[in-house]
């Protein structure tokens, strides 16, 4: 008899329960619309996965699971949970970052919300599939920031958010009463060393949504906090002094993005090249024929890091791009951007190293 067979002689039958929570997992991975990160996450999570496109790789995750084998030991569904969780909090997002020191009572205090903060169940018994995906519906749907999931993370705190907004359908012949309600994942992530909070609101949010994203996160965290009669010091970090000082450091990552403003015109210049692989925009410089006498400082840039993991090599992007009157008038870049990390320890790692060109 193989060792296969033993295996499958003595692993029970997944419950129909079981069968109900993998599909909503598989849904609720493929809604994020990370293929990409999944595939590179997978392996790490212990899943085989398929380049060929979502179908084929949600098949392979599923049959690892119903169908378990000696050699994929850790394709279960406890693992895939953390993959969908990973996926949704780290693949691509802005970063907004409030420093802390809680007392060590306000440390357990913080441990306890994981199981004490009531959950929103409109949009918690869904997760992690989105119950708001721009159909139209007739129902009223009120916008707004709603705590859908907590968790350890094992590597810290997880406060998961949804954030919906109304929009009025672009359809012709749609009945104008009608809306179209928009869910997006934000974050709220508190690392064990209870250092500092970390906000995420997705890259892929539409831009005139982020401001109103990022204050929501942060709006009902702070409502949790009351309810719980937490009261943190916090400091909204400025990474402002990261700009100059990443485009200073050659050796940290490839320049993929970056524009210079020009000190006596206000004028910009963008260099820009994400396709070819020995592009570096630090390499270039601005050649002023014009009469303005113009030097030219950095307003905003984006580095490429390229790391190793299980699934290869991997190209992740840190950016900081403020918008020019944050960074001309107010001397301030608010968020920064991270797609595409290798792993927890490298997210953090870069997280960490903003944090430190910030000051």
């Amino acid at each position: 008899m193989t060792a296969q067979t033993n295996l499958n002689q003595q692993t029970n039958p997944v419950s129909n329960a079981d069968r109900q929570s993998l599909s909503n997992l598989l849904k609720g991975l493929q809604e994020t619309d990370q293929f990409s990160y999944t595939t590179q996450l997978g392996p790490v999570y212990g899943f085989p996965v398929s380049g060929k496109g979502w179908s084929a790789c949600l098949d392979l995750i599923e049959d690892s699971i119903l169908n378990p084998t000696t050699d994929r030991p850790n394709a279960n569904l406890d693992n895939l949970d953390s993959l969908v969780d990973r996926v949704i909090i780290s693949a691509s997002h802005f970063y907004s970052i409030d420093s802390i020191t809680p007392t060590d009572p306000q440390k357990r205090a913080l441990d306890h919300l994981v199981v004490s903060a009531p959950l929103d169940r409109n949009v918690a018994d869904f997760y992690p599939k989105k119950k708001y995906t721009g159909e139209i519906n007739t129902s009223v749907v009120y916008p707004g920031t709603y705590l859908t999931k907590t968790k350890n993370m094992g590597d810290g705190i997880l406060f998961v958010f949804s954030y919906i907004y109304n929009e009025s359908p672009r359809i012709p012949g749609a009945i104008l009463t009608h809306t179209l309600s928009h869910q997006f994942f934000t974050i709220a992530f508190i690392p064990n060393d209870y250092s500092r909070i970390e906000f995420r609101v997705p890259k892929t949010i539409p831009k005139r949504h982020l401001a109103k994203a990022m204050l929501g996160v942060k709006n009902a965290l702070n409502h949790i906090f009351e309810q719980a009669k937490i009261s943190l010091n916090k400091t909204s970090l400025n990474f402002y002094k990261a700009i100059s000082k990443l485009h200073a450091d050659s050796a940290y990552g490839r320049a993929v993005h970056i524009v210079y403003n020009g000190t006596n015109t206000g004028s910009d210049v963008k260099f820009t090249c994400r396709t070819n692989p020995a592009y570096n925009a630090r390499e270039l410089e601005v050649n002023d024929k014009s009469n303005n006498n113009d030097s030219f400082e950095c307003r905003a840039i984006a580095v490429r890091l390229d790391t190793q993991n299980a699934s290869g090599v991997v190209r992740t992007e840190v950016g900081l791009e403020p918008n020019k009157k944050q960074w001309l008038d107010d001397a301030i870049c608010p968020e920064f951007f991270i797609e595409n990390p290798a792993d927890t320890a490298s997210l953090n790692g870069i997280i960490n190293h903003v944090i430190n060109e910030s000051k």
